[in-house]
């Protein structure tokens, strides 16, 4: 099956990693490819969820904890039951999006 993808982030390049692996010809598109201000947070669910993360060793900071503030100045710090991981945007998309191409999948930037 031929498919197209638009969006070579995370889900975009997880998708066509995942079909290209499983033979269909894929697309990826993405005009806007590059580094996010707002990093790339993962949950301990999605960790656990994509094999891919664990054969990878990208460099993350742990998260164990958020804190949380109201605007006059009161904080709350909440434990994380299972702590997330931060990525830099652009290695973590890079990442994924390399391994969806060496299964075969082609970038279209």
């Amino acid at each position: 099956m031929k498919i197209g993808i638009v969006g070579a982030r995370l889900a975009g390049s997880y998708a066509a990693l995942i079909l290209a692996r499983r033979g269909h010809e894929v697309l990826l598109m993405d005009p806007t490819v590059g580094e996010k201000a707002c990093g790339g947070g993962i949950t301990a669910k999605a960790l656990a969820t994509m094999p891919w993360f664990r054969d990878r060793a990208l460099p993350y900071r742990e998260i164990s904890a958020v804190e949380l503030a109201t605007p006059d100045g009161c904080t709350a710090t909440v434990p994380l039951s299972r702590p997330i991981h931060i990525y830099s945007r652009a290695t973590l998309d890079t990442a994924l999006r390399s391994a969806a191409i060496r299964a075969g999948a082609c970038f279209f930037p």
